[in-house]
């Protein structure tokens, strides 16, 4: 997906959210950091203004 997002969609950024309640939240957190994503704090600009609190968001920027 990463590679479809770098090559024909052109991105230079990805963003992946999920539920900060979810059961596993750690290993899902765990498995994108291992894929080079990291985690955005609240009001990152790259985080709609109008979110859910209750939502996590990670990137991974595209080189």
């Amino acid at each position: 997906m990463l590679e479809y997002a770098e090559e024909v969609l052109k991105c230079t950024d990805v963003i992946v959210c999920f539920k900060k309640d979810c059961n596993d939240r750690a290993l899902i957190v765990r498995t994108f950091m291992y894929m080079g994503f990291t985690t955005l704090p609240p009001g990152h600009q790259l985080i709609p203004g109008n979110t859910d609190t209750g939502i996590m968001y990670m990137l991974c920027s595209i080189e």
